[in-house]
């Protein structure tokens, strides 16, 4: 695969890489020029592919760490999940069906468009985290 022969530093510079180039393409709005040139469906398959790789790859080399199953790790890979999954539901919810004005319903519309990333918010964590 793709991260199948990488070291432990060259997966962790990927993951930083990346995350700095999809920073910058949502920061610019380049995602958009990306989005008009290349296929949704190349997009994706890429996307997948590479973030499995690297995710599986990244999981495995977290196994071997002789401090895997202590408590501080357990307790972060909750916090992250439930994070994740509060924040992904976030984005998800429905509009209210209670009688509004257009005005209001622009309105709660951008704030829901206008949410961060899930990727924000764990990165958040992880920096308390690590401060702690």
């Amino acid at each position: 695969g793709i991260a199948g022969s990488l070291t432990q530093n060259q997966v962790t510079a990927a993951g930083i890489w990346m995350g700095i180039f999809m920073t910058l393409l949502g920061a610019t709005n380049g995602i958009e020029w990306v989005n008009r040139i290349v296929p949704a469906a190349v997009v994706a398959g890429m996307q997948l592919g590479v973030g499995l790789s690297l995710a599986i790859h990244g999981v495995q080399m977290v196994v071997e760490l002789s401090f895997v199953g202590a408590p501080d790790c357990i307790l972060t890979a909750i916090i992250a999940g439930i994070v994740t999954y509060y924040f992904l539901r976030q984005q998800q919810q429905p509009a209210e069906t209670t009688t509004t004005t257009p005005n209001e319903d622009s309105e709660r519309n951008r704030r829901r468009r206008s949410l961060p990333p899930v990727g924000l918010y764990l990165l958040g964590v992880a920096l308390i985290l690590a401060i702690v």
